[in-house]
């Protein structure tokens, strides 16, 4: 994470999450109030139905119009969107926050770079997100074209999840033999 805004909602969702998973009843609007112009929430029963139910007014700026009530997807361009909706499952199924690297090209051909958060919320296809420019130097001339994909990290690779950990293994109690299986040459 490069912005102090994306840090700020990060620390605030990690707070929450500690006490319960956060909710859109439960979100404090004055304890984000300084990071709020960069908030959105995305709601939906199925990912085909996956819209903008808020958005401040950084993601208005982005896309020149208030998105709210408009497919998260279509904000992306083309041959993105699936990998975005591959990490929407990943962040609803395994409640897992991502961080995406996103670039969106201005009118005058220029990449401008965004940090895109997106957390889970307790409902299944609810997500607290922000968007936030990156390199503050270049102002937004809308209409930006679409968001684009630079980068996707895992923010927290030391939740567990069903069936699955992330991160480091633990270490197996002392003394005890343990069984290791590599997966590597095949023999016909």
């Amino acid at each position: 994470m490069k912005h102090n805004s994306t840090m700020a909602l990060y620390q605030y969702w990690m707070g929450v999450r500690s006490s319960m998973n956060p909710s859109v009843r439960n979100i404090e609007h004055a304890a984000i109030a300084e990071i709020l112009p960069h908030v959105f929430i995305l709601a939906g029963e199925t990912l085909d139905t996956l819209t903008v139910d808020f958005s401040g007014p950084m993601m208005n700026r982005i896309c020149s119009f208030d998105p709210c009530g408009t497919r998260f997807f279509d904000l992306w361009n083309e041959w993105d969107r699936d990998d975005v909706r591959n990490t929407i499952q990943t962040v609803s199924a395994l409640k897992l926050p991502i961080l995406i690297g996103a670039a969106a090209m201005s009118d005058d051909e220029r990449a401008i770079h965004f940090e895109v958060l997106l957390l889970p919320f307790r409902k299944k296809l609810n997500i607290l997100g922000s968007i936030v420019q990156v390199d503050h130097a270049r102002w937004i001339k809308a209409p930006l074209g679409p968001l684009q994909v630079t980068s996707t990290r895992i923010l927290h690779a030391e939740l567990e999840t069903p069936g699955r950990r992330f991160g480091r293994k633990p270490s197996p109690p002392a003394g005890r033999p343990t069984l290791v299986v590599y997966d590597g040459l095949k023999r016909g």
